[in-house]
């Protein structure tokens, strides 16, 4: 079996870390919060969303688009060392089962370093979607925060419930959305 560690773009490598939108809390008024299973049309900000699929180059070969169920499936797919682990996880039905299926694999050694920008690549393929791609826009310049309260790299909540977690997922979000307004999105 042939070990695989997704090769992320070269635009992405290069670009610098954004600080537009660092923020050391997340509970601002006019904020946007998401959630997996949250009611409403914000709730496609969601990994977890499964209900408009999108296309995107598959992990193990860039020049092979592959449909993916979720950003989860998205997301964790890109654990997988070889094609067939990539698959495995790309099946699954489901974004929670995806999730347990990458659970099944060890992560590449540097995901921590990497998951950032594999997040944003993701995000950036599922919002190419026309009708995505104008719900994020239609936020405006609005915070988006994903509300969950276990997550608190990828979400906004931090272990006692407040709002000083990292929200890496908004944060790619409203990054993405600044790009498709200025024109500038890699969609890779």
């Amino acid at each position: 079996m042939t070990t695989h560690t997704p090769a992320l773009p070269v635009a992405l490598e290069a670009l610098p870390s954004p600080t537009r939108w660092r923020r050391a809390r997340w509970d601002e008024p006019g904020t946007i919060y998401f959630y997996s299973g949250r009611r409403g049309p914000h709730r496609r900000f969601s990994n977890f969303d499964d209900e408009i699929p999108f296309p995107m180059p598959a992990w193990y070969d860039p020049s092979v688009i592959l449909l993916f169920d979720s950003g989860e499936h998205a997301f964790q797919c890109a654990k997988g060392r070889n094609k067939h682990e990539h698959e495995r996880i790309r099946r699954a039905k489901g974004a929670y089962a995806a999730k347990r299926a990458a659970w099944q694999y060890p992560c590449p050694p540097d995901w921590n370093r990497r998951r950032a920008h594999i997040m944003l690549t993701v995000v950036r393929a599922k919002f190419t979607v026309p009708e995505l791609r104008e719900l994020l826009l239609s936020t405006g310049d609005r915070i988006l925060a994903e509300d969950s309260p276990r997550d608190f790299v990828w979400g906004c909540r931090d272990r006692r419930g407040g709002y000083t977690g990292q929200n890496l997922l908004g944060r790619a979000l409203m990054r993405v959305r600044d790009e498709a307004r200025q024109g500038t999105a890699s969609h890779t």
